[in-house]
């Protein structure tokens, strides 16, 4: 398993980005995608964000989950 941070491009207080643990990218991009989609569309049925919202991602591998692992400190 690896652990990989995936940005949309999107920015509120700061890059909105989703934390995936994953065994690759193609799946680390697949789960961000669907979180990133369900965060898009309101209660009401609609959807708050264009569909570049969950498809335009950049997948950051940080670490291998099989060896110790910290992140830098981020404020």
């Amino acid at each position: 398993m690896n652990l990989y941070e995936v940005y949309n491009g999107f920015n509120g207080d700061g890059p909105v980005f989703v934390t995936v643990v994953a065994l690759n990218e193609e799946q680390a991009r697949s789960l961000a995608s669907k979180a990133f989609k369900e965060d898009a569309h309101s209660p009401f049925g609609t959807t708050m964000y264009e569909e570049r919202y969950w498809t335009n991602l950049e997948v950051e591998l940080l670490a291998s989950c099989n060896e110790p692992y910290v992140s830098g400190v981020k404020c």
